[in-house]
């Protein structure tokens, strides 16, 4: 069965949303420091806004399933790159197939454009083997993070996966 995903241009609305989706991703990478609730709170409100300071023209969209918010993408597309800032989903969209599918397509726009696709993963992330497995290699550690890149030549398989989606213009 064919599964539609709609991405739209995030809005000052999505705030809310966008940081408890943002909270939702680092309750692991938390967990251990032994921080109460609002500490964590501070500090994931913290980072979540340092990150759209750092990405102020990256393009910032929700992903829809059936017209309902379970995720956003955040890419900041550059001259030489394209830069995978955030794919987040909420908890019970992950594992479906849909970040999967998303991350294809920009692999088959960094194929086309000849650019490299570059991210930033918790290293203890269970993700680290998703974009191994779509091809992106380390080539960076800084203890907690790894940076890791997919060239343009890699010879992984972008075919599509189960999942379509169209993606709303920024206007």
């Amino acid at each position: 069965m064919t599964r539609t995903v709609t991405l739209r241009p995030a809005a000052a609305e999505d705030q809310e949303f966008l940081l408890a989706l943002y909270a939702s991703t680092r309750e692991e990478e938390l967990a251990p420091l032994g921080w109460d609730d609002s500490q964590k709170r501070a500090f994931v409100e913290m980072q979540f806004n340092a990150q759209t300071r750092c990405y102020p023209k990256g393009d910032n969209r929700i992903i829809l399933w059936d017209n309902r918010a379970v995720g956003r993408i955040l890419t900041d597309r550059r001259e030489d790159s394209i830069l995978l800032v955030d794919i987040s989903l909420v908890p019970e969209y992950r594992n479906l197939g849909i970040g999967t599918s998303l991350i294809k397509e920009l692999l088959r726009e960094g194929a086309a454009t000849g650019k490299q696709v570059g991210l930033h993963v918790f290293k203890f992330s269970p993700a680290v083997r998703l974009y191994e497995r779509l091809g992106f290699s380390t080539v960076g550690d800084d203890s907690a993070y790894l940076e890791m890149v997919w060239l343009s030549n890699s010879q992984s398989s972008l075919n599509s996966g189960e999942i379509a989606y169209s993606q709303e213009s920024k206007a």
